[in-house]
């Protein structure tokens, strides 16, 4: 069983995940560094999954209003 420092949440309004650079090298580093680390994001054309795991971390998407 992998240990964790501890767990993170991230909440994107504006933009999906990885695509948001900044935000997703913030979620690499976290995981990086022993997080266990979730996001929720927006979907859009090219990420049009509800949910999904890349890289270690666990992204789920929601429709934009």
């Amino acid at each position: 069983m992998k240990h964790y420092n501890g767990k993170v949440l991230i909440i994107v309004q504006n933009l999906p995940l990885p695509f948001d650079r900044r935000v997703w090298l913030e979620s690499q580093t976290l995981r990086d560094n022993g997080y266990k680390v979730t996001a929720i994001c927006p979907k859009s054309k090219e990420f049009t999954k509800g949910y999904e795991k890349i890289d270690g971390i666990s992204i789920y998407r929601y429709k934009m209003p």
